[in-house]
């Protein structure tokens, strides 16, 4: 899904809301949140990954579904707790709201799947480029601490994060 087709369908979710009278607010993780959060982000993704959804929003993902001609699994629930919830989309009846850039950061390094598994090693080094507060290996790790308390990142997310952060300080 790239990212007309994701603001496509969050606009007739709004539609759909407004309809009905309804007015919902929806967070979103993952690379949903990236594709809003930064303009210059155009990995397409694979779905929407949607936290604390209420029935209204499960019910407008479905008629859009059906109306968009928009795979099945587009729209879901997902499990998390983001921190630092911020404003990304602010439609009529519908507010998209997603983590800050630091805990996107934060949760792709947490993920650290492998790279043909998933897109994380990329998603981890693009976000290091446009951070301007992460500067040296440091930076992202104090902000992991904050967030999860530990220091449980995988050596190959620490490897693309630090790869990042040098080819970020060589320009």
């Amino acid at each position: 899904m790239d990212k007309s087709t994701l603001v496509t369908a969050l606009r007739a979710m709004n539609n759909v809301l407004s309809r009905k009278g309804q007015h919902e607010t929806l967070v979103v993780i993952g690379g949903a949140a990236l594709t809003l959060s930064f303009p210059d982000f155009d990995r397409p993704v694979k779905d929407v990954d949607g936290v604390w959804v209420s029935n209204n929003l499960l019910d407008a993902a479905e008629e859009v579904t059906y109306d968009l001609d928009l795979p099945s699994f587009w729209f879901h629930c997902a499990a998390g707790n983001p921190e630092e919830i911020r404003t990304v989309t602010l439609l009529s009846n519908l507010e998209v709201k997603a983590p800050s850039k630091d805990y996107l950061l934060c949760m792709k390094l947490r993920s650290g799947r492998m790279p043909e598994k998933a897109p994380d090693v990329a998603d981890v080094s693009f976000l290091i480029e446009h951070m301007p507060n992460i500067t040296s290996p440091k930076d992202w790790q104090t902000l992991y601490v904050k967030f999860f308390k530990t220091r449980d990142w995988k050596p190959w997310i620490a490897d693309a994060a630090n790869q990042a952060l040098a080819t970020k300080n060589e320009s």
